[in-house]
């Protein structure tokens, strides 16, 4: 995966791997995924570029007459198909690895489409301008006291960092064989070689070599580099990109998926996709791929192992697929590219739109205009992109197009408009300008303090998905009949008077909720915050799920007035005094006031008394059934402290245990103290977390122990009508065995 900075080199890079010409080369729109024209021998790892292969990038898979409502392709002999014949003539040995490489547009406006591509089983060429300084000063990049700092505010240097975060959010948990080293590896790139003479190049190399190593023992991210290269895309001989060949496959022959053995069944399965794509079937259901895998020659009729098989399609990037959206599962990437990239880019030209009315020009060019400058796409200017970018083939595709960006939130209709809107393709403003328009600064309202949580790094697809799960509840504000929603700020009525306002502000590392109230009524926020807070927390746990990505942040508040970028307190230092010092008023405030409404008592006040005993002895019976089985073990914490079952102390406790079985024997040994609820909290959390095999077995001793206490106390209420407490044993006894 080569990424990076618009404007750097990558198109000429993906071009000199494949030992093509560079001179027709243009700015990436979206992602070209060139596929089938690269293999890397196992055994030696030289790559064998296919020439004469159809190159198939996006101009050719957009010439495919795609035709979705037409059978499935089942044909009666795939064993000789796949297993008598090579894919390369040339190769002396089946022994290759098929090698892709995706180039991604560097343009911002993308970004939030990138969620869908990204994985931990690729090796990622971050390719940067030479001239860049990577470390700076840190950088104040608001303006003002309460300007919010968003994507579009990087400057040239913090797109490195911005990468490296990018990647390491896809992390694997453990170093492979004891490096001090992450998965997934990036090779960084330098180019622009040709600007520089000797003298200047050689102390360049070693400043930016410098500069790497630092970054390197500075912070955990930096764990993913392996190596750089410095070249020029227009000047340097092909020895310079054999070596980063070379690289690519010494690097990938290290990572856990290289020589993984699958059944043969897969293979064949994987054949049967291939087969469904070339004949034009882009996408399919869950329920088309349990048919496909019930072939008379692969008989895969466990729908765990469909979904397993899948999962590792889409790691392997031969497919799309998410647990969580069964009935997409994409099987051309390239085709899912192309269709964010129709209303994402934002490449358009008036002039090159023909056979329209004047009256339907002037709409459309006024349709992008609003685009540009509200986010807001109309029905009118979603065909004319689709026709603009690919003639009928796109139009006839536009129901599907539309519901697979509704899935990934690249956009979203607001109920009774008739446009949609893109939260990619919001204007700017600042915090105090919103607050001003919508008249929050005036004495007339009240405010709750700041809910906030901060992360290391937040991927940029989050705002828009928090926005429209937002707008699924609540209707965004009006100001001036247009709609109170920003890069990073957006503001919701809570309820039809519009007197409560919901205000979410988003920037580079920090996610911020305030509930502002019109009402002269004294209002009580306490249900509506901690109902927001979890839901909102809840959200963020379900996104992580279904990226696969890692992300960690901390629960932080500020008093109501405060700026909500800056010098906020964290929930441990709000439990642990009951004053702190505020900054910004310079003065003490009440700790308890702080964080009012959204968390007014210590998850420890809910712990009246521990769980039940029936409850209790299933998780001691079946503990040793649950330390082998059970995983995503801090993300069942996770659910549980959202859910007030666990304390952040506590889940920390867990998550430092060494390794996946001790930190279940800490979970375990927890739950019986931490209240009434603890047990069908945890139920729940192993179902959310893909651990429903557990979670069944647990219902199972349940049922059993129901029965096993039911009988026992029908005999022991029943005691005084038998005639002696042997009587009463034996019939205890009689009926437990049967």
């Amino acid at each position: 995966m080569i990424v990076g900075k618009q404007s750097v080199g990558k198109t000429s890079l993906l071009r000199n791997l494949l030992k093509e010409d560079i001179k027709d080369v243009s700015s990436t729109d979206g992602i070209d995924i060139v596929i089938h024209r690269s293999k890397i021998n196992t055994e030696n790892g030289k790559w064998i570029i296919d020439k004469d292969r159809r190159k198939e990038t996006r101009d050719s898979i957009e010439l495919h007459e795609m035709n979705n409502s037409k059978q499935l392709i089942m044909p009666s002999d795939l064993l000789s198909d796949v297993f008598t014949t090579t894919s390369i003539s040339n190769s002396p040995s089946n022994n290759f690895a098929r090698c892709g490489l995706w180039d991604f547009a560097g343009q911002k406006e993308f970004y939030c489409t990138h969620q869908a591509f990204l994985t931990s089983s690729a090796v990622y060429l971050v390719v940067v301008d030479m001239k860049t300084d990577f470390i700076t000063e840190p950088k104040k990049h608001y303006t003002t006291e309460d300007d919010i700092s968003s994507l579009s505010d990087l400057q040239e240097e913090d797109y490195v960092g911005f990468w490296f975060d990018s990647i390491h959010c896809y992390r694997t948990v453990d170093p492979q064989d004891g490096e001090a080293s992450m998965d997934p590896p990036v090779v960084v790139v330098f180019t622009g070689k040709d600007r520089y003479d000797q003298n200047e190049l050689q102390e360049r190399q070693k400043y930016l070599g410098d500069q790497l190593s630092q970054l390197h023992g500075e912070q955990e991210k930096y764990q993913h580099y392996r190596h750089k290269y410095c070249i020029s895309n227009t000047e340097d001989s092909d020895t310079i990109f054999e070596k980063i060949r070379t690289k690519i496959s010494e690097i990938a022959q290290k990572m856990p998926l290289w020589g993984t053995l699958v059944p043969s069944k897969w293979i064949l399965l994987e054949h049967l996709i291939n087969i469904n794509r070339d004949s034009g079937k882009h996408f399919i259901s869950f329920n088309d791929m349990t048919e496909m895998a019930k072939h008379p020659e692969i008989e895969i009729f466990n729908e765990e192992e469909v979904s397993t098989f899948l999962h590792f399609q889409h790691e392997v990037g031969n497919i799309i697929f998410f647990k969580d959206i069964p009935d997409l599962i994409i099987l051309e990437p390239q085709w899912l590219a192309n269709a964010f990239c129709c209303l994402v880019s934002d490449r358009f030209n008036i002039d090159d739109v023909h056979d329209v009315s004047p009256i339907d020009k002037r709409q459309i060019s006024s349709d992008f205009t609003l685009l540009k400058n509200k986010g807001e796409i109309s029905d009118l200017l979603i065909n004319t992109l689709f026709k603009l970018k690919g003639g009928d083939y796109f139009l006839t595709q536009k129901k599907q197009l539309l519901e697979i960006m509704k899935k990934f939130d690249i956009l979203m209709q607001i109920e009774g408009e008739t446009a949609y809107i893109m939260p990619s393709m919001f204007p700017s403003s600042s915090l105090s300008v919103v607050c001003m328009n919508i008249g929050i600064v005036n004495a007339n309202c009240q405010r709750t303090s700041w809910f906030c949580m901060k992360f290391k790094f937040l991927p940029p697809s989050f705002f828009s998905h928090l926005l429209i799960w937002l707008m699924k509840t609540y209707r965004p504000t009006r100001v001036k009949s247009e709609f109170a929603l920003y890069r990073g700020i957006c503001v919701f009525d809570l309820d039809s008077s519009q007197c409560d306002k919901l205000l979410m502000t988003m920037s580079i590392d920090t996610i911020a909720l305030q509930i502002v109230s019109f009402s002269k009524q004294t209002l009580d926020l306490l249900e509506v915050c901690s109902g927001v807070r979890k839901d909102m927390r809840r959200k963020i746990v379900n996104l992580k799920k279904r990226y696969g990505i890692e992300l960690s942040y901390e629960q932080m508040f500020k008093c109501s007035d405060h700026p909500c970028h800056t010098d906020a307190f964290s929930l441990k230092q709000l439990k642990d005094h009951t004053k702190i010092y505020c900054s910004h008023h310079q003065k003490a405030h009440e700790s308890a006031t702080v964080c009012f409404p959204w968390a007014v008592e210590s998850t420890e006040s809910h712990i009246e008394k521990g769980m039940k005993e029936k409850h209790s002895q299933i998780l001691q019976t079946c503990s040793e059934h649950m330390v082998e089985n059970l995983y995503n073990v801090d993300m069942i914490c996770e659910y549980l402290e959202i859910d007030d079952i666990l304390t952040e102390e506590i889940r920390d406790k867990i998550k430092h245990k060494n390794g996946r079985q001790k930190q279940t024997k800490e979970l375990l040994s927890t739950l019986p103290n931490r209240g009434e609820k603890a047990y069908e909290r945890f139920i729940e959390a192993l179902k959310i977390t893909e651990n429903t095999n557990v979670a069944n077995y647990l219902d199972e001793k349940v049922g059993s122990t129901d029965q096993h206490m039911s009988i026992a106390s029908y005999a022991m209420v029943t005691k005084k009508e038998l005639k002696t407490e042997v009587e009463t044993r034996v019939l205890l006894e009689y009926c437990e065995g049967k």
